[in-house]
């Protein structure tokens, strides 16, 4: 009786270590095609469904399938990580030094002011009357687009998260402002990974890999100068195209 419950035992031990690799195998392959499935998908379709969502849940169960317990981790943990300068920042009707704050909620005066300067916002501020207590106004109505931007950058800098993400950060903006900002934006990807959405290919330029998209599908990848060097490429003549507008303006 010991010798049969001593080998059903390791009969049983042999049977999951070749089972759970397997099942694993199986539904890794399973996540990673469903996602490449919503990938393929058109933008009507991305548009019009809680595509968001999909994709959730399709990476959640994908993080867990490779071995990382997010359950395990909170979700202010997993924010932290994370800074986002959107196209539109949202802007509260406090002093700037709050707005900055909020960022990093408790921050001391000199780190707030030191992350103003990292954003080229430090010179506007002191312009104005009551300088970081100045209160921007409902979504940041008192100030510019180009100020309310710099702002944002400054958040990002005080978060110090190790990846970025810049959603069209320059849009909309003119020269000077674009200037300052991207000048911003370039001080502040450095050391961090980033992720930078953008129409103007000026803002992307020194990146290390950018994926150009056309109708929801990736039809160019590489570094500027070697997406420079295809003379029919889609992103050659779009950056080709806005330096002339930009020549003319």
């Amino acid at each position: 009786m010991t010798g049969l419950g001593l080998a059903t035992a390791v009969l049983r031990h042999v049977a999951w270590s070749l089972v759970v690799p397997l099942s694993l195998h199986t539904m890794s392959g399973i996540v990673r095609n469903g996602f490449g499935r919503v990938q393929r998908f058109s933008p009507e379709w991305h548009a019009n469904t809680f595509s968001g969502s999909t994709v959730r849940k399709i990476s959640r169960g994908m993080w867990a399938i490779d071995g990382q317990d997010v359950a395990s981790a909170s979700q202010a943990r997993l924010r932290a990580q994370v800074a986002i300068v959107p196209q539109e920042p949202v802007l509260f009707h406090r002093s700037l030094a709050e707005n900055i704050a909020y960022a990093r909620p408790g921050t001391s005066a000199q780190e707030i002011e030191r992350a103003a300067h990292l954003a080229n916002a430090h010179a506007f501020i002191g312009r104005l009357p009551k300088g970081y207590a100045t209160l921007v106004g409902e979504r940041g109505v008192k100030l510019s687009v180009g100020e309310r931007q710099r702002v944002a950058l400054a958040r990002a800098f005080l978060a110090d998260a190790p990846i970025l993400i810049l959603d069209e950060a320059t849009s909309s903006l003119d020269s000077e402002s674009g200037a300052l900002v991207q000048e911003a934006m370039i001080r502040l990807m450095r050391g961090r990974t980033a992720i930078v959405i953008a129409h103007r290919l000026s803002t992307v330029r020194a990146l290390d890999r950018i994926l150009v998209f056309d109708r929801g599908r990736i039809v160019e990848d590489g570094p500027h100068a070697a997406l420079m060097r295809h003379p029919n490429g889609a992103y050659r003549a779009l950056f080709e195209r806005q330096s002339v507008l930009a020549e003319g303006v």
